[in-house]
């Protein structure tokens, strides 16, 4: 039996996506009959991930994830043949960047409400928050840094306040009270 760490569902859809805490990172699907089947498998980091958060809708089928290896990536889903028999349908997922910035371990990646654009937020074990954009949200692999806020303590989760119009003042770091952020 294997064990997750993360299990997202996908705001209306029937579709639930979840990722694994060891790589490879796992996609399921529920059918009409309730049954769930695997639509998609990769590794997406060279540590533990953490966490993982979908784009709204209207920007495609995106993801972003996190991990211990220090990398937050953002993931593109293509849906095509498979390679080997069995696979028909299954679909892969395309790295389109991967944000290197941080020092320490990536705990949380949230992108931001669509009415800001396509934004993503990290946090590291370092105190570190970051906020990147995507300037064309046709090309994945181009995201720009728009603001690095440190932090006195180590961050571990990130959420969004949608009723801001301002993306700097929309951003909430959570923090761990016992861990301080590691300023060496």
């Amino acid at each position: 039996m294997e064990r997750y760490r993360l299990v997202k569902n996908v705001e209306k859809s029937k579709m639930m996506k979840v990722v694994r805490n060891i790589n490879p990172a796992k996609v399921w699907d529920q059918d009409e009959q309730g049954n769930w089947y695997m639509t998609g498998s990769w590794k997406a980091h060279s540590g533990s991930v953490w966490k993982v958060t979908w784009a709204h809708p209207e920007f495609g089928q995106v993801v972003a994830t996190c991990s211990f290896d220090r990398t937050a990536c953002v993931w593109e889903e293509i849906v095509g043949e498979g390679a080997v028999p069995g696979e028909e349908g299954l679909r892969h997922w395309v790295r389109r960047t991967n944000l290197v910035d941080s020092r320490t371990s990536v705990t949380d990646v949230k992108f931001g409400p669509k009415s800001m654009g396509l934004l993503v937020a990290t946090c590291s074990a370092d105190g570190i928050v970051r906020i990147y954009e995507a300037p064309d949200i046709m090309n994945l692999a181009q995201w720009t840094l728009q603001h690095e806020m440190t932090l006195k303590l180590s961050c571990s989760c990130l959420s969004w306040n949608p009723s801001f119009n301002s993306w700097l003042r929309s951003v909430r770091a959570y923090f761990d009270p016992v861990t301080p952020a590691n300023t060496t």
